[in-house]
């Protein structure tokens, strides 16, 4: 369903809501389904400006929010930028499944990885909801391996990695436990 389709369907319930005061249950649906059509049909990088925003409503309203949410979606926005600009990087690449050196099988994983990670992480427009590759057991490894290559210091890998572990120890913390 397309977001146009959903905003006629929220018009015609708003029209009728005093005949069925009832169901106003069925307009909140409606509205959040809204919200997520909405958000999906955004780009990686529309999704990161309004990720950008929120932070900055966040830190108006610091008392709100706990340090280590700030702390943990502001290490997010960070991560998402290093892993598209990652992404946009690597795209100029061309894997060739036929003569694929070793070294460039673990840069065609990290890809696929971190490809993954953005997709968890912008499926829902709060964090608090999304997920993460698991760091230590999936992406770290192909980190290490990738760590004596070329391609470590070619595309800042270091960076991108410090980043990521970040991200997952502040994950690990739960930081939206009390919320």
């Amino acid at each position: 369903m397309k977001v146009d389709e959903i905003k006629k369907i929220e018009e015609l319930y708003l029209l009728k809501s005093n005949s069925f005061n009832s169901h106003k249950y069925e307009i909140k649906l409606i509205e959040g389904l809204k919200k997520d059509v909405e958000w999906l049909s955004l780009s990686d990088k529309e999704k990161l400006e309004l990720r950008k925003i929120e932070m900055r409503k966040k830190h108006a309203l610091k008392e709100i929010y706990s340090d280590l949410i700030i702390l943990y979606e502001e290490s997010v926005i960070e991560l998402v930028e290093l892993v598209m600009k990652f992404l946009n990087e690597i795209n100029v690449v061309a894997f060739n499944s036929e003569n694929m050196s070793e070294e460039e099988f673990l840069l065609f994983r990290l890809k696929n990885m971190l490809y993954i990670e953005l997709f968890a992480v912008n499926k829902r427009p709060k964090l608090q909801y999304s997920g993460h590759v698991l760091f230590e057991e999936v992406v770290e490894p192909i980190f290490s391996e990738l760590e004596n290559t070329t391609f470590y210091v070619q595309y800042k890998l270091q960076d991108l990695k410090d980043t990521y572990k970040n991200v997952s120890d502040l994950y690990k913390k739960d930081p939206y436990k009390k919320y």
